[in-house]
């Protein structure tokens, strides 16, 4: 049989696992291999690859490394609890490989099913897939907008420590011109300044001092 007539011969199948899913895409992994049975056509709206280019496919080429191994991880815990919770369904994001060389995020709904029609018995690992790059991208901005934002008020607080700060009085040495800090250390002034202001100093002389010291009369 060829793919294409498989690929039509289940897609109701196994779509009916997957209830107000008829724009997203279904597919059916092989536990032991870890390869594709089944994907339905909406894949190539999805992804840019046919059901035909998809099916035998090992999720290491559908996949990213990172999401590969969520995969697996969720699988393995799928197959430890089928047994009790067979019909617990498994929800999750994962990154995969586009046609035209870039990688989307989708939402994978999955759960384990026994294979009864043939008589085997095999668990096969059912999943819908739906694209939420948009939507990621989307949270990701908010995130870097939150970032930019409470860096911001982090800014804001210290100009507002560094305004008290030189606006109280500050004990200074009339002789050494030593500043003293508040765990009453004595720091030079260019020290204090530096610690409590992140200002750094350029020394140079200004026309009195100059006069003074360097007067070649």
């Amino acid at each position: 049989m060829k793919v294409e007539d498989k690929v039509a011969q289940n897609d109701n199948k196994y779509r009916s696992l997957a209830p107000n899913s008829f724009a997203d895409t279904v597919w059916v992994l092989d536990i032991k291999s870890l390869v594709i049975l089944y994907i339905s056509p909406e894949t190539f709206k999805l992804r840019g690859f046919t059901s035909e280019e998809t099916i035998g496919k090992h999720i290491n080429e559908i996949v990213t490394p990172s999401s590969s191994e969520k995969i697996t991880q969720t699988l393995s815990v799928a197959i430890r609890d089928f047994h009790e919770k067979a019909d617990k369904t498994y929800t999750f994001e994962v990154e995969t490989f586009h046609k035209d060389g870039s990688t989307i995020w989708v939402e994978l709904k999955t759960k384990i099913i026994k294979e009864e029609n043939d008589g085997s018995g095999d668990l096969k690992f059912v999943g819908v897939s739906r694209n939420i790059t948009a939507q990621k991208k989307a949270e990701n901005d908010r995130e870097q907008l939150i970032k930019k934002l409470n860096n911001t008020i982090e800014e804001k607080n210290r100009l507002v420590e560094e305004i008290k700060i030189f606006e109280s009085l500050l004990p200074i040495c009339s002789a050494c011109r030593r500043i003293r800090h508040s765990d009453k250390t004595w720091w030079p002034l260019e020290k204090y300044v530096e610690d409590k202001a992140g200002s750094q100093f350029t020394h140079t002389i200004c026309p009195d001092c100059t006069s003074i010291y360097y007067n070649k009369e």
